[in-house]
């Protein structure tokens, strides 16, 4: 095949391609590994992978990406919908009770949410569930609430100093 590579229905052929391929990878991987008869085509897919992240984490489009992820966190409603799926999967109907918002409303988060790669969807009949597809996730949004309460926490000193002065 000369210089491309082909499973099923991945064809890279460029960098270029690997880098936009690169989101379905890991989902393409899981598919042919089960699909496989071959025991060694999940370690070969596996060092695929791995060789696109790590040339395609220099480029634009990464960053574009990250930044991407980073603007469909910024919305303290989606936020509140991660947080409210840090434990598990949870319906529509459930985070519509939790966040106390219509479920037009929602359901337009979890789309958007859904279409950044952020949470994936399960269909139970006319239900459909959702869960972090990254659950490590959380652990960005720990560290910026372990700030947020150090920056509280030094504003309210600050506060007290400036009411201890008068």
């Amino acid at each position: 095949m000369g210089g491309m590579l082909q499973w099923d229905s991945v064809l890279v052929t460029s960098r270029d391609q690997c880098t936009s391929a690169t989101g379905r990878m890991a989902e393409t991987i899981t598919q042919l590994h089960r699909t496989s008869k071959s025991p060694a085509v999940l370690p070969l897919l596996i060092c695929v992978l791995a060789y696109t992240l790590e040339h395609v984490m220099h480029d634009d489009a990464f960053f574009e990406r990250q930044a991407r992820l980073c603007g469909v966190l910024a919305d303290p409603k989606r936020l509140r919908l991660l947080e409210a799926l840090r434990d598990g999967e949870r319906s529509v109907g459930e985070l519509v009770e939790l966040l106390g918002a219509s479920y037009p409303n929602v359901s337009q988060h979890l789309n958007g949410m859904r279409d950044a790669g952020v949470v994936l969807t399960r269909k139970a009949g006319t239900t459909v569930f959702y869960r972090l597809a990254y659950p490590r996730l959380m652990d960005a949004c720990d560290i910026v609430h372990e700030v947020l309460r150090a920056q509280l926490t030094a504003e309210r000193r600050l506060g007290q100093r400036a009411l201890a002065i008068r």
